[in-house]
């Protein structure tokens, strides 16, 4: 039996699926952000990350970083979680304003949580072999609680729309120091790259929360400061909604990985190779195709039409058919 105690999973679940919105259109013109949208006709991508973050973590320890304007779609989806662990942006900051603001919460109710990060627009097709390798994320971490461990998923094919880590020759029970971040190279460059051993990165992060919040403030001391003194008045009705919202649009915008793992990275960084869980990104119409032919290999493009095929209700959120 795994020891759940103390394990989070902080679900990202406010991008905007932009690039995706050829698929993810309504009959009605309404574009809906890729999580909230299903890949097969099931459970949307919201909900089958809730599932994969329920096999590691209790439902009291899963939180989900939410975008405000996107209400309509992730409040019947997030009704099991308790209300306080699911934390509304006003406006996007980028990722890491996001992250920071679930590491505070976390922190707060448990000072030694380990915490998951996990997008919550991915597709995992063996969530067993993702499972096995979030444990063994898990207990590196529980023996190096410095270690911030990032796990990369295996290139099935070159692919110049993603970011690959590269991993150094210095190994430890399976998981790699970090030599760099590649992101979006060239055809060519993705060859060697696998050729080399790289992985694709899929965001998906593995630390004690005070690791990750460590990472912050090396870069960014002041706004982990006024996030947490701004969090902690919200908590005591010292500030309303309106004035969170305030506080948030004068905060910078900054991006996890570009700004704080990518640039100069820490040594405090690793490595985690995964093969085989059939994992994407699903981030733009070709990586869902591709998703679909792995799933059913006599797929063509005509089963991804140019708009979603009709859309099911569930409750009051529109799933998009993406097949």
């Amino acid at each position: 039996m795994v020891d759940t105690h103390n394990i989070w999973t902080l679900i990202l679940a406010g991008g905007e699926g932009r690039r995706l919105r050829s698929l993810t259109r309504t009959t009605a013109g309404v574009c809906v952000p890729k999580q909230f949208c299903s890949l097969l006709g099931g459970p949307s991508l919201l909900e089958q990350t809730l599932d994969r973050a329920r096999q590691i973590s209790r439902n009291e320890h899963v939180c989900a970083v939410v975008a405000a304007h996107q209400q309509r779609w992730w409040l019947p989806l997030l009704t099991a979680l308790p209300a306080s662990n699911v934390l509304i942006e006003p406006e996007s900051r980028g990722t890491a304003v996001g992250i920071l603001m679930g590491l505070l919460h976390i922190v707060a109710t448990d000072p030694g949580a380990l915490v998951v990060l996990m997008p919550a627009d991915h597709y995992v097709q063996d969530t067993i072999i993702l499972a096995c390798a979030l444990r063994a994320a898990e207990a590196h971490v529980r023996q190096h609680r410095e270690h911030i461990v990032l796990l990369g998923m295996q290139s099935e094919r070159p692919d110049p729309e993603l970011g690959y880590i590269t991993p150094s020759d210095v190994k430890d029970d399976g998981v790699y120091r970090i030599c760099g971040f590649i992101e979006k190279p060239t055809m060519r460059r993705c060859i060697e790259l696998t050729q080399a051993g790289a992985v694709l990165n899929a965001f998906i992060i593995v630390a004690k929360a005070t690791a990750l919040l460590e990472l912050f403030s090396q870069r960014y001391p002041r706004v982990i400061a006024d996030m947490r003194v701004s969090l902690m008045r919200r908590k005591r009705g010292e500030i309303d909604a309106a004035n969170f919202a305030e506080f948030y649009a004068r905060l910078p915008t900054i991006d996890f990985s570009r700004q704080l793992l990518e640039q100069q990275p820490s040594p405090a960084l690793r490595l985690l190779p995964v093969q085989g869980c059939g994992w994407s990104d699903l981030g733009t119409p070709e990586h869902v195709m591709q998703t679909l032919k792995s799933i059913h290999p006599g797929a063509t493009r005509h089963h991804i039409p140019a708009y979603p095929a009709p859309v099911t209700l569930s409750g009051a959120v529109a799933n998009c058919q993406l097949q």
